[in-house]
């Protein structure tokens, strides 16, 4: 189309000179007269004044038109092979144009190319993928948490323990991924899986499952159920998620009657509408199966369990830095009194570290057919400074003895958080929260080249735990341990 008009504009330009050529061809013939004989015009044509006075005006001047006509010539020739250069440069543009228009042309086949290939792959997935139903949601989380272990002049009589020297490690000590969402109405799931379950530490595989649940929320009079493998009520600490707790390992005694905290079972949770008191009920079966596929066996080993919390001071009006908790926590459960390895009255624990073996066991409690648990617990928390602890008591009744196993433990800590946040309290659940940083940590270069810092949370804390499984002929050991710690929170995740 450019060629086209500049072809046009061309040709009217040279019409145009044509029609001057022309012009200036007839005026310079019309300026040639017919001279007289006697070299002289007759005294009538030089009577009419005005074709006397043109035709010598032009006769007179006639030299210099000649001149001005090849001045013309000459403009009128270079202004063609300008003319003649811009139609080169028009065709080579008309050129690089039709290209792109090829290339445009390819795309536009490759691109429809692709799209039917991906409506070939779309219709193909229609029998192989369905899509779910309306209301579904799901969110992927997880945490890493890692732990380093030194264990230096370690008493040679605590040897047999670990079957030697315990050696110094580098350790997950949970590696976890899941997922949790809603289906539909008021029910929800959740499935969260352990990847840090060592071979060399349990005889039990190296992948297990931890909450395998789905539930159903805001029923009437049980108000939340949950189904499947979850945590049992059994005191503040292994009710607190361990992403939030103020230390890494939790208490002998806890880990010891309540040891991994999850069982199956069905159970119900709720709270009132002041958010004044939360309830924890439910039931289970006894015997630890998150490292296996489940149960197999006649003896259901049931057991009962609940917990009540009351948050009697809560400040409003400070977002929460101020409340007072208390709480008491209980069990009932009827192992298998027969005896053997299907017996899970089985109490043992670590030494707050994570060794390879369980450094106090009592081993499985032969003929236990019944076990009592009754706990206390208590939190109190003002700004950065948070006190708490609890304390539970056991008892074995086993057929055939006279008396009963009597085994007890506790613990109490102390944290205070030196850049001034607190620790949350979720009064829904009657557990501690997450903590937010005033300041997250993070450090940038700034445009003045200065070094800019945040610092995250910074929190001291001590806990000092102790429990007796020694009773009667039952010989799991006793022990104190005392933590110090340090947390550095560096944001609300890490």
């Amino acid at each position: 189309m450019k060629i086209t008009y500049g072809v046009f504009g061309l040709l009217v330009h040279l019409m145009m000179i044509k029609a001057v050529l022309a012009q200036t061809t007839l005026s310079d013939q019309s300026s040639i007269l017919p001279l007289s004989p006697f070299g002289n015009h007759s005294g009538t044509l030089i009577s009419d004044s005005s074709l006397t006075d043109s035709r010598f005006h032009q006769a007179s001047y006639s030299p210099s038109t000649q001149d001005d006509r090849l001045l013309t010539e000459a403009a009128i020739s270079e202004q063609l092979q300008q003319f003649r250069a811009e139609i080169d440069a028009l065709k080579v543009a008309d050129q690089a144009v039709a290209s792109q228009a090829q290339q445009i042309d390819g795309l536009r086949n490759e691109l429809g190319a692709q799209r039917r290939w991906f409506a070939s792959v779309d219709d193909s997935l229609d029998d192989m993928v369905m899509g779910g139903h309306t209301g579904q949601t799901m969110r992927l989380f997880g945490r890493i948490q890692t732990d380093y272990w030194g264990f230096p002049d370690v008493d040679p009589t605590l040897f047999p323990l670990e079957g030697g020297d315990p050696q110094d490690r580098f350790i997950f000590r949970r590696l976890r991924i899941g997922v949790q969402g809603d289906v539909r109405d008021n029910m929800f799931y959740r499935l969260e899986m352990e990847l840090a379950d060592h071979a060399d530490m349990f005889d039990h595989l190296r992948i297990s499952y931890r909450d395998a649940f789905i539930g159903f929320r805001h029923l009437p009079f049980f108000n939340h159920i949950v189904i499947g493998n979850h945590k049992r009520p059994y005191g503040l600490d292994s009710w607190n998620d361990s992403r939030f707790n103020v230390f890494m390992e939790r208490p002998m005694a806890i880990e010891a009657f309540n040891s991994f905290s999850r069982r199956m079972g069905i159970s119900s949770f709720g709270y009132s509408d002041d958010l004044r008191f939360n309830w924890q009920y439910g039931y289970y079966h006894y015997r630890l199966t998150q490292f296996s596929n489940g149960y197999v066996g006649d003896h259901y080993q049931p057991e009962f369990a609940g917990r009540f919390a009351v948050t009697p001071w809560y400040d409003e009006c400070s977002g929460g830095r101020g409340y007072a908790h208390f709480g008491t926590s209980g069990s009932i459960a009827f192992p298998d009194g027969q005896g053997g390895a299907d017996n899970a009255a089985i109490y043992r624990s670590r030494p707050e570290a994570q060794a390879n073996n369980f450094w106090l066991d009592t081993g499985i409690v032969d003929r236990a057919n019944r076990v009592d648990l009754f706990g206390v617990e208590t939190v109190f928390n003002a700004g950065p400074f948070q006190l708490g602890g609890e304390y539970q008591v056991m008892s074995v009744d086993r057929i055939g003895f006279a008396n009963n196993v009597n085994m007890h433990g506790g613990y109490v800590y102390a944290s205070y958080f030196l850049t001034g946040e607190h620790i949350p309290w979720d009064r829904r659940m009657g557990r501690l929260g997450r903590v937010i940083p005033h300041e997250n940590f993070w450090r940038v270069r700034d445009c003045n080249c200065m070094t800019q810092t945040g610092i995250g949370a910074w929190q001291v804390a001590a806990r000092l735990s102790q429990v007796d499984l020694n009773d009667e002929n039952i010989v799991g050991g006793d022990g104190t341990a005392l933590t110090l710690g340090l947390n550095w929170y560096l944001n609300p995740y890490a």
